[in-house]
C-alpha cells in the first residue's frame, strides 16, 4: 500500500488564474469611489448567516470597484501619451503664433490633466512596489516600477526540476 498522492502537472500556457482584488489607495481621492462602494454595499440582499451576508457584500463591493476603476482609470499610460502629444503640438503652435483664448484654456486644462495622470501613476506604482518609507515628495516612478517588477520576477517560478 502506497502513501503517495498522484500529482497532475499541466503545462498549459493559456491558463490564467483569477486575479485577486487589490484595493488601490488612489481610489479614495477620486470622485465617485465612495458612492460606488455604498451602492454596491447596500445593493446586496440581506438574509441568512451574517458571515455569508458580509462575504456577499464584500464580493459585490470588490466587483463594483474593479469595474468602476476599469472604466475610469484604465490605460493611464495611453492617456498620458495622448495628453503629452497634445501639449507638445500646442507648444509648437505657440512658438509660431499666439494661441487664442480657447486654445490657451485647453492648454492649461491639458497641463492640469497631465499632472493628475502623473500623480495617479506615481501612486499606483508606489503602492505596487510596497516601498513605504520614502516620502511622497521623493517619489520616482521609475524606481517604484523597478521595485514592483523585481518583486514580480522574484515571485515567478521559471522551471520545476
Amino acid at each position: 500500500m502506497s502513501d503517495h498522492c498522484p500529482l497532475l502537472l499541466s503545462c498549459d500556457v493559456g491558463f490564467q488564474p483569477n486575479r485577486r482584488f487589490r484595493f488601490e489607495n488612489r481610489w479614495v481621492k477620486m470622485e465617485g469611489s465612495m458612492e460606488e462602494v455604498q451602492k454596491a454595499w447596500h445593493g446586496t440582499c440581506p438574509g441568512g448567516n451574517p458571515i455569508a451576508v458580509f462575504n456577499r457584500k464584500m464580493k459585490a463591493t470588490a466587483k463594483a470597484l474593479a469595474k468602476w476603476s476599469a472604466q475610469l482609470c484604465n490605460n493611464i499610460a495611453l492617456k498620458t501619451a495622448i495628453t503629452s502629444e497634445l501639449i507638445m503640438r500646442l507648444d509648437t503652435t505657440m512658438d509660431r503664433r499666439q494661441l487664442s483664448e480657447a486654445e490657451h484654456e485647453f492648454w492649461n486644462a491639458l497641463k492640469m490633466q497631465r499632472l493628475g495622470l502623473a500623480a495617479m501613476e506615481r501612486s499606483l506604482w508606489r503602492q505596487r512596489s510596497r516601498v513605504l518609507r520614502i516620502k511622497e515628495d521623493d517619489a520616482c516612478t521609475r524606481f517604484f516600477r523597478a521595485k514592483a517588477s523585481a518583486r514580480r520576477r522574484r515571485n515567478y517560478i521559471h522551471i520545476i526540476v
